[in-house]
């Protein structure tokens, strides 16, 4: 049986393509492939105590839920590791009885054009999701962004009450719909993780052995602190996660 992909980090579907294409590997030789991958996914995640199914009811969008994209302004943020502060303070709104996917990164330019013209499409873009008088706008780049699935109207009244006086927060953009924005984030934002309930699934170091990975917290986020527990498994699983 084929199995549909959905990826914590969404460029991987192209890059599975790239290498169908690059090695000339046919249709059938390719599901092959992906469904070899599926099952030493569900091998490992079971040696680390968690359902195959979790990770597809995370991954797949969920009817009356949101997508969202909590927009920071680093020029307002003092810490130089920005973007581990804003994951902090995030983290301490998270609640147990949920689960959500994980993206981040900066919103910098890929546009094909001079920088002028992107800055100001960049800027568009966004606008159509989020005021952004608020700030002083220099240049999309210094606009840090933590992308969330599966968000509940709750969650988001929780994130908007909780993050009101974390100096840089911007606001909330909501990119449930297909929009410009939303193609555009697909491609630049990456270093995801995923939440289930109290369990924060990450990928391995480089340096860890595929079947003997640790239970490290990577990306050196305020998890343990607030009562989660890690979890890893192999880096390429992770961004191939096979789900159906």
């Amino acid at each position: 049986m084929s199995k549909t992909i959905y990826t914590i980090d969404s460029r991987d579907n192209t890059m599975l393509e790239v290498m169908k294409q690059y090695f000339n590997i046919s249709d059938l030789q390719m599901s092959k492939e992906i469904n070899n991958m599926h099952d030493i996914l569900v091998e490992l995640l079971e040696k680390k105590g968690i359902s195959y199914s979790v990770l597809k009811s995370v991954l797949i969008p969920q009817k009356k839920h949101h997508e969202i994209i909590l927009v920071f302004d680093t020029l307002q943020i003092e810490d130089p590791e920005y973007g581990v502060a804003c994951y902090n303070a995030v983290i301490k709104l998270l609640d147990k009885s949920e689960s959500h996917s994980f993206l981040c990164g900066d919103y910098i330019s890929k546009i094909n054009t001079s920088w002028k013209n992107a800055n100001d499409l960049l800027y568009q873009s966004l606008s159509e999701h989020i005021n952004l008088s608020q700030i002083e706008y220099k240049s999309s780049e210094q606009l840090f962004f933590i992308y969330i699935n599966n968000v509940s109207n709750n969650f988001i009244g929780r994130l908007k009450m909780g993050l009101q006086n974390f100096q840089g927060f911007v606001g909330i953009a909501d990119v449930t719909l297909s929009s410009t924005l939303k193609i555009y984030i697909s491609s630049i934002l990456t270093n995801g993780f995923i939440q289930y309930h109290d369990i924060i699934l990450q990928p391995s170091s480089d340096q860890d052995d595929f079947f003997n990975v640790k239970n490290n917290n990577k990306f050196g986020y305020d998890f343990e602190s607030n009562g989660f527990k890690i979890r890893c498994i192999y880096a390429d699983l992770f961004k191939g996660t096979s789900i159906n």
